[in-house]
């Protein structure tokens, strides 16, 4: 678990409910900017750690906070991912051999290719995108996102981008691990950053080429 926090009146407390919370994805109806008030409410409920339950628990933020707060969080929801979110994040129904990954298979991942197709693809947009980031220009962004070339929005798409996208389009059915780059895509500058999204890519595409590999 995380660092503790103490569960104390928002005047009083040291840090802030939302530090040490992992956001898995960045979406409006996230709780992150609500973790405070969250957390005083529980706090005038009980002021003592008792168990809680995290009915929607969606992203687990929430149910991060309550956990670094000392309580006994339940986390549910109907969306599957957010089960993959809680095992990862909170241990919950995490099986013993799933807390240890084997050190030579992270560093197996860290050797296989990174998808550089998918650099070249969105290169300009990546390069856009990392300027805006770190001078802070919410403005270039917002732009990145609604003009960045997808599957579903490929009217300015280069040469590459189309064929990256025919390709995807020929294989709907198919597994994920065997398509390329999916999340690149249809999420990059929209659900996810188009960094953030080809990083996915690579943890997806990494386990296939290991298997080729063997």
């Amino acid at each position: 678990m995380i660092e503790q926090l103490d569960l104390l009146p928002k005047s009083q407390r040291k840090g802030s409910a939302h530090l040490d919370v992992f956001r898995p994805i960045h979406y409006l109806g996230t709780k992150t900017r609500a973790l405070d008030a969250l957390c005083d409410s529980l706090y005038m409920l009980d002021p003592q750690p008792q168990t809680v339950l995290d009915l929607f628990a969606g992203t687990s933020v929430v149910s991060q906070a309550f956990g670094n707060a000392g309580y006994n969080v339940v986390s549910m929801d109907a969306m599957a991912y957010s089960a993959v979110f809680a095992r990862a994040l909170l241990g919950v129904g995490r099986l013993p051999t799933e807390t240890n990954i084997d050190a030579s298979l992270l560093q197996q991942l860290r050797l296989v290719s990174y998808p550089t197709l998918a650099q070249e693809a969105f290169e300009p947009w990546l390069l856009l995108e990392a300027k805006a980031i770190i001078d802070k220009d919410p403005t270039t962004l917002i732009e990145v996102s609604q003009n960045v070339p997808q599957c579903w929005r490929a009217k300015n798409a280069t040469t590459l981008q189309q064929r990256i996208f025919l390709s995807l389009i020929k294989n709907v059915g198919a597994p994920a691990f065997s398509v390329g780059l999916l999340v690149s895509a249809f999420y990059a500058g929209t659900y996810f950053g188009i960094t953030q999204a080809i990083e996915i890519d690579r943890l997806l595409i990494c386990p296939q080429e290991l298997v080729q590999l063997e």
